[in-house]
């Protein structure tokens, strides 16, 4: 894993050295192992690289890396965890290796066989490869966007990075925001991320699943090379078969991410997919002689909120034998550092991610250099989020009048309250909800009347979005050939919630040298569950229901039957209410809060101090991401590198 920076002065002249210096070492929490520039100055084009080592520590992993003599140059981000696989392969064509990297494994693949290179990695990757003798940069991102990549593309410079901040310290570059995305994406947080749009005006961002190409004198050409519905498999009739085929796919896909030369954990919250990850991994341990109270899961504990699954991670604990550390989250630990939270999150979400935050960072401060196994990406595919579950129960009573596959989905979902609110199911809150999601509603009725109640965050925008340049969940009927169920999650996966929650880690993880590891995200196995039929994963009364089959034996009955689901979040309104009322309540009365162009910063304050002078704490989450909108905006121009 890496921090990767490059710059191509097009028409204009190059980077002094101190400026490409700067523009690297930016990213070096990214990468606090090594630090490389590579620099062609006929051209102007350098590569910037700040390494965290996980395979091969030696200085023959240092990057950028050249491959054939020099033509080829890499800068490389990211773990293709099947790199053993694809070297043999390659050896028997002939090709050499001074390393025992990953990263000179892609420079062979891509010399063999060119962007088809993409399809043999199994990984989470970003990457740039530059071919001296055919003068083009190639660029490409993992399937899913699980490794950062941006990028500014103008007729002078072409120029990309790991992160957003990194573009900060090169004074020429445009790095305002675009204030309408600010406010669309206020009302539509998750569907950011899988655009190719970022908050900057001029910064954008490579998809997930696409890859870039680049001359001398042509301007970019992007590419989707990997879209997920066009990889469906053929999957057994017999449910039975079809969970002996997930089982061996999933545990073949823990068992490549355990490849490491550095100590690796796992992150264990108490729910059924990180349960799940930490129970193969015990047994995979097992199977090879390892003691188990030498894995070590590490557990955030909420004390006193409505987060907390510390019963359910002891269970497992307890049950496979291994070593568990426990922390227990308490914003207090952080409160003199939001704005730098803020600052390396560089992003607008619904919450404050400190539970991430603290248990990676902790990681790092008892272990050193970590990998982490971790449950990510598990719901989203296997069709456990209770609003999509609500949508097809809609579907189901209102327009294909099937009581019986109605009810069987009412008990699934109503099983599912836990830590979080109740969820609604009586009819007439459905039809309602129904009707606020047709087109008209969404478009029209729902933002009218929103101008008129603090319901939705249109209530507190200064101007309504002019175009929709995000994604939406009514866009999901691009997706035909999926069912209803399966199509509403492709687009959470693909598009907006997946790409949103792994942005998250990924800034959680670098800050503290860390790299996760989600093998749910293994694009055999995703191609896997979206080929599945609705009732393998939502049905027998359970969500999930194929990962419950296939973990049967392998983890404590009461965390593989549980049906209460919680998710790992922050008890955001508990925080409001109580260590984090002072900080909010400064910073909707700051001046610049108040003047904002986007939002109607006086109301907002108003809204805020009415909520807690009536002690109506759950009013205030909402307002959290225009919050963190501010004080994103702030750093970022107080930041700017103007000489």
């Amino acid at each position: 894993m890496c921090g990767i920076v490059g710059y191509w002065a097009l028409t204009r002249n190059d980077l002094p050295d101190e400026v490409m210096d700067r523009f690297t070492d930016s990213m070096a929490h990214r990468g606090p192992d090594s630090r490389g520039v590579w620099r062609n100055r006929k051209l102007g084009l350098s590569f910037g690289n700040r390494r965290l080592a996980g395979i091969d520590l030696s200085d023959r992993g240092r990057q950028p890396m050249s491959y054939a003599e020099g033509r080829y140059w890499i800068n490389y981000n990211g773990t293709v965890y099947n790199y053993l696989e694809v070297r043999e392969e390659l050896k028997a064509k002939g090709h050499r290796f001074q390393s025992d990297t990953d990263t000179e494994v892609i420079l062979a693949a891509y010399v063999e066989w060119g962007p088809k290179c993409q399809y043999k990695l199994n990984g989470d990757f970003a990457f740039a490869i530059w071919d001296e003798k055919e003068q083009t940069l190639f660029i490409s991102r993992d399937q899913f966007g699980l490794k950062p990549f941006y990028y500014i593309a103008t007729k002078d410079v072409f120029a990309f990075a790991s992160e957003l901040k990194a573009f900060l310290q090169i004074p020429s570059l445009d790095t305002s925001f675009n204030e309408d995305l600010v406010a669309e994406t206020l009302t539509n947080i998750n569907g950011l991320e899988g655009t190719d749009l970022t908050l900057l005006k001029q910064v954008k961002r490579l998809p997930g699943g696409h890859s870039l190409t680049m001359k001398p004198g042509q301007p970019p050409r992007i590419e989707q090379w990997w879209k997920t519905v066009d990889h469906l498999v053929e999957v057994p009739k017999k449910f039975d078969d079809q969970v002996a085929e997930f089982r061996e796919l999933f545990f073949d896909s823990c068992r490549l991410r355990l490849r490491s030369n550095r100590p690796i954990v796992t992150n264990l919250s108490g729910g059924l997919d990180s349960s799940s990850v930490t129970s193969v991994m015990a047994t995979l341990r097992k199977e090879a002689g390892l003691a188990p109270a030498q894995q070590r899961a590490y557990v955030a504990r909420f004390p006193g909120t409505n987060q907390d699954e510390f019963e359910y991670a002891k269970a497992v604990v307890d049950y496979h034998q291994i070593t568990p550390v426990y922390l227990d989250i308490n914003v207090d630990t952080v409160i003199g550092q939001v704005d730098e939270l803020i600052w390396r999150y560089e992003d607008i979400f619904w919450v404050l991610p400190v539970g991430q935050w603290l248990i990676l960072k902790e990681m790092h401060a008892r272990e050193g250099l970590v990998v982490t196994l971790d449950g990510g990406g598990g719901d989203d595919m296997l069709s456990s989020l209770s609003f999509f579950i609500l949508d097809e129960m809609q579907r189901s009573l209102f327009l294909r009048f099937n009581e019986q596959k109605f009810n069987a989905l009412k008990k699934v979902v109503e099983r599912m309250a836990g830590g979080n609110d109740a969820i609604r199911t009586d009819t007439w809150y459905l039809f309602k909800r129904m009707m606020w999601q047709t087109p008209l509603g969404r478009n029209y009725v729902v933002p009218f009347l929103s101008r008129f109640t603090p319901a939705t965050p249109y209530y507190f925008l200064k101007h309504q979005p002019h175009h929709r340049q995000l994604f939406y969940e009514d866009m999901a009927s691009q997706v035909p050939t999926l069912t209803g169920l399966n199509r509403a999650h492709y687009w959470w996966f693909h598009h907006t919630g997946v790409p949103t929650i792994a942005q998250t880690y990924d800034r959680s993880a670098t800050s503290h040298g860390v790299e996760v590891r989600a093998p749910f995200m293994d694009h055999r196995l995703v191609s896997y569950a979206f080929s599945l039929p609705d009732d393998s994963k939502v049905g027998n009364g359970y969500n999930k229901r194929i990962l419950r089959e296939a973990m049967k034996g392998l983890m404590p009955e009461q965390v593989r039957l549980r049906t209460s689901k919680i998710g790992f979040s922050s008890p955001m309104e508990q925080w409001l209410q109580g260590p984090l009322r002072p900080w909010l309540l400064d910073a909707v009365s700051s001046q610049e809060f108040l003047s904002s162009p986007i939002w109607d910063g006086p109301k907002l304050r108003t809204y805020v101090q009415d909520s807690v002078q009536k002690g109506q704490w759950s009013n205030l989450p909402k307002i959290w991401p225009f919050v963190q909108a501010y004080y994103f905006m702030k750093l970022f121009k107080d930041r700017k590198v103007t000489a």
